[in-house]
């Protein structure tokens, strides 16, 4: 808690180590995250996983609605899809299962918007996609864009199922896509760690957090073509749940911001403590954490 046993509070000087920012090997330097999740004020104050639909960030102003928002649902376990086509709908826990409502992806950190891209010139693949190039770009779009500063967009046609994109991962940006033509299936996970199937078409617009688990096939129609948008540049990077478990800050920032600090791929019967724990962090980064000390010393003085 920036609590120097060595530090004598008679010297002139500030103890060194004071708000020196925790390191992870993904990202650099990274401020110590404190789970937040929503407060349940009438229960003595207790973390509730995933946010508010209400109060959260939006593509749009006003109410939340869910009717505005594609039909979702509960999926079949891994290992019954594996033995059927991912790329069918019937991939429900049951044939009479009911939509799931868009709040429990919301409260996930999902958001949604609807942009029509009827009567836009868009070509099915350019990288990176130049507005300028556009003989009828849409203004609502590009309102969008600079209000929420999606700066890089590039726009990919996908044909066939990919293993890539089923293989459950995250990436350590923001997911932010808009579907031009076509339409294909997001598989997310809940707050609850459980599939919801999100069924995506034309006029989709919809971004979700860092370190979210997802994966993506088309549909029986085998053809999608999507914009993907970045605040920033460009990185696609993609991280599989099962090499990796939670051990990397965008991960670490999700459990932290929406499940509470609660990662499901803690194993409390392992012998070493949750990866964001300072323990963890410490044993195994911790000769990178030397340097960095007689690097700010050596700087300071």
């Amino acid at each position: 808690c920036g609590d120097d046993p060595d530090y004598d509070s008679s010297d002139s000087g500030s103890p060194l180590l004071t708000n020196v920012p925790t390191i992870t090997p993904q990202s650099g330097l990274k401020q110590t995250l404190v789970p937040t999740g929503t407060v349940d004020q009438e229960n003595d104050g207790v973390c509730v996983k995933g946010v508010d639909p209400e109060t959260s960030p939006s593509l749009t102003p006003g109410k939340f609605d869910s009717s505005l928002w594609p039909k979702m649902w509960r999926m079949e376990s891994d290992e019954t899809i594996k033995a059927n086509d991912s790329r069918q709908e019937s991939n429900r826990i049951s044939s009479d299962n009911a939509d799931v409502d868009a709040s429990v992806l919301a409260s996930a950190g999902v958001q949604y918007m609807h942009l029509d891209p009827t009567g836009y010139d868009y070509p099915q693949s350019a990288s990176p996609w130049d507005v300028n190039n556009s003989t009828s770009p849409d203004p609502v779009l590009a309102a969008l864009r600079a209000e929420k500063n999606f700066e890089y967009a590039d726009i990919i046609t996908v044909t066939q199922r990919y293993e890539s994109f089923w293989g459950e991962h995250f990436h350590q940006n923001n997911t932010i896509r808009y579907i031009i033509d076509g339409s294909g299936y997001f598989d997310l996970r809940d707050v609850d760690d459980k599939w919801v199937r999100f069924s995506v078409k034309k006029g989709d617009f919809f971004l979700w957090p860092a370190g979210i688990y997802h994966r993506f096939t088309v549909d029986e129609g085998n053809f999608i073509t999507a914009m993907r948008l970045l605040q920033g540049s460009p990185s696609w990077n993609s991280f599989v749940r099962e090499d990796v478990k939670g051990d990397h800050s965008a991960r670490i920032e999700y459990i932290d911001t929406y499940l509470c600090g609660d990662d499901p791929d803690y194993d409390s019967s392992d012998s070493g403590s949750r990866p964001d724990s300072a323990a963890g962090f410490l044993d195994v980064f911790g000769s990178m954490y030397s340097l960095l000390v007689v690097f700010c010393f050596n700087w300071l003085v």
